[in-house]
C-alpha cells in the first residue's frame, strides 16, 4: 500500500493543481473551486500548438487538405440551416432493428414532424416508429443521431473559427450552445427501455451516450470560449454541462470499464473547460473508477483491456484520450507505458490477415479497420511500427488533428511462433505466419 500511494505521489508532482488534488484523496484537504494554474483557451481537443501543427498539416499534406476541405464543406452547409433541436431525448441505438427479423433498420423519408419511415433490409417491408415503447421507437434513434450531429456541429465550427478566425463558425457554434443550454433540463430523463429515470439521460437513453455527447459538447465549447461572454458561458455550464454531470454522468458509476471511461472524459473535459479541480481529480485520480485506477487495473499485461473483447479493447481506448489529449495540453502528461501497451497488445494477437479474433461477444476486427487511433500513437510514442498500419488515404479525424506529414515505412513484426498470452488468457497455434512491412 506505501509503494502504490508513494508512486502516485510521485507521479502528481507535475504542478501545484495536481498535488492539491492528490492531498484531497489521501489526507482530505479541500480543493479550491478555481485556479489560475490553466494554459489559456483551447485546451482540451487542441491547444494554440495543436492549432498552428494543423494548419501546418492542411498546408504542406494533400491526405490532411481533403479532409479539412471536406469537413469546411460539410460545415458550410449547416452554417445557414436554422437550428431546430429535437423536441426529445433519443433512444437506445439497440432498439433500432426490425421486430420480426432482428435486423437493423434503414431510414428512410420523412413523413411529419421528426417522423421517418423505416426499411428491414431482410423482409423488405416498411416500419413507423411508436414512441410509446422503447423497442419500436424507431424515430427515437434518428433523434438521437441529430443530437450527435448537432454535438459535431460545434467542433467542426470550433475548428474552422479557430484556423480561419471567421466569427460566423464561432456564432453557430453558440447559438447550438445556447439552444441546448436552453433545452437540456426540460428533456425528461428516460433509460434504454423508454421508462422515465432510471440509469438513462436528457438527450439519450443511458449515461454512455450522453458522455460521448457531451465529450463532443465540451470540445467545441472550448473551441470558440473566447468568443463567448461570461453570460454565454455560465449558461452552457450552469444549464447543461454541470446538470449533465452531477445528474446522469457522475452518480452512474461502472467501475473499471469501457463505459466508465467515457464518463471519465466526459468529467475530466469539464473540470478542464471550467476550471475546476474538483472535477479534474474525480476524472483522473478516483480511488475506485478514475483514469489511473483504469490503467492500474484494466490493462491486463501484454496490453489488453480486461473484457477480453477486442471491440471492448478499442471502444475503452476510444473514450481514454479526449482525457488523456486535454491534461497533456493542461500540463498533464497521462500517456504512460500501460496506454502504450494497449496499441501494442493487438499486434501480438492478429491472425495472418491481420485481423482480430471474435472473442467473447466481439465480431472478427481488421486491424487495419483502427488505424486512426494509431495516428494518435504514432503522434505520442513515435513508435514506427504504428506506421505500417495507418492507411494509406489517411481520411480518419484522427490524421487531420495529429497525424505525421513524415511518416516514413513501419514493420509491423508480427510474432511467428505459438505463443501463450498470458495476460487474456489466450493462447495461439501458429502454422505459417509472414511479417507485413508497409
Amino acid at each position: 500500500m506505501k509503494s502504490h500511494i508513494l508512486r502516485r505521489f510521485s507521479s502528481f508532482l507535475t504542478g501545484s493543481r495536481a498535488f492539491i488534488a492528490f492531498a484531497c484523496f489521501f489526507v482530505s484537504i479541500p480543493i479550491p473551486a478555481q485556479t489560475n494554474a490553466l494554459p489559456p483557451h483551447p485546451r482540451l481537443l487542441l491547444n494554440a500548438e495543436g492549432i498552428a501543427a494543423l494548419k501546418q498539416r492542411i498546408a504542406a499534406a494533400p491526405w490532411a487538405s481533403s479532409s479539412w476541405d471536406e469537413l469546411k464543406a460539410r460545415a458550410d452547409r449547416d452554417l445557414n440551416k436554422a437550428i431546430e433541436l429535437p423536441p426529445r431525448g433519443g433512444n437506445w441505438s439497440h432498439n433500432f432493428v426490425c421486430p420480426e427479423h432482428g435486423a437493423r433498420l434503414r431510414q428512410g423519408k420523412k413523413i411529419g414532424p421528426w417522423q421517418w419511415e423505416y426499411t428491414c433490409p431482410v423482409g423488405n417491408h416498411v416500419l413507423r416508429g411508436d414512441p410509446a415503447k422503447a423497442t419500436l421507437d424507431f424515430d427515437g434513434n434518428a433523434i438521437s443521431e441529430i443530437h450527435a450531429n448537432f454535438a459535431r456541429e460545434v467542433i467542426n465550427d470550433g475548428l474552422i473559427y479557430q484556423i480561419t478566425g471567421d466569427k460566423r463558425y464561432a456564432s453557430h457554434a453558440r447559438e447550438i450552445l445556447l439552444a441546448y443550454a436552453d433545452r437540456y433540463l426540460t428533456y425528461p430523463v428516460h433509460d434504454n427501455q423508454g421508462k422515465p429515470g432510471g440509469r438513462g439521460g436528457h438527450v439519450a437513453s443511458q449515461s454512455l451516450t450522453e458522455a460521448t455527447w457531451l465529450i463532443d459538447i465540451e470540445q467545441g465549447a472550448d473551441l470558440i470560449w473566447d468568443a463567448l461572454s461570461e453570460a454565454d458561458r455560465s449558461a452552457i455550464a450552469d444549464k447543461m454541462l454541470r446538470p449533465a454531470l452531477n445528474e446522469i454522468v457522475i452518480p452512474q458509476k461502472y467501475g473499471i470499464h469501457n463505459i466508465q471511461n467515457r464518463e471519465n472524459s466526459a468529467i475530466g473535459l469539464a473540470g478542464f473547460l471550467l476550471n475546476d479541480p474538483k472535477l479534474i481529480a474525480l476524472a483522473i485520480d478516483d480511488p475506485q473508477t478514475g483514469f489511473r485506477e483504469q490503467m492500474d487495473r484494466g490493462v491486463l499485461p501484454g496490453g489488453f483491456w480486461l473484457e477480453g473483447s477486442t471491440g471492448y479493447h478499442f471502444f475503452a481506448m476510444d473514450g481514454m484520450w479526449q482525457l488523456m489529449e486535454a491534461a497533456r495540453n493542461c500540463g498533464i502528461d497521462l500517456y504512460g507505458p500501460k496506454f502504450k501497451s494497449l496499441f501494442d497488445g493487438p499486434m501480438s494477437l492478429t491472425m495472418p490477415n491481420l485481423s482480430l479474433p471474435n472473442f467473447n461477444d466481439s465480431g472478427i476486427s481488421p486491424l487495419e479497420s483502427h488505424a486512426d487511433i494509431y495516428e494518435l500513437a504514432t503522434a505520442r510514442y513515435h513508435d514506427p511500427a504504428y506506421s505500417a498500419l495507418i492507411s494509406k488515404d489517411r481520411s480518419g479525424r484522427m490524421a487531420l488533428l495529429f497525424g505525421a506529414t513524415n511518416l516514413g515505412n513501419g514493420n509491423l513484426n508480427l510474432p511467428a511462433a505459438s505463443r501463450n498470452l498470458a495476460g487474456p488468457g489466450y493462447a495461439i497455434r501458429a502454422a505459417r505466419w509472414r511479417s507485413r512491412a508497409s
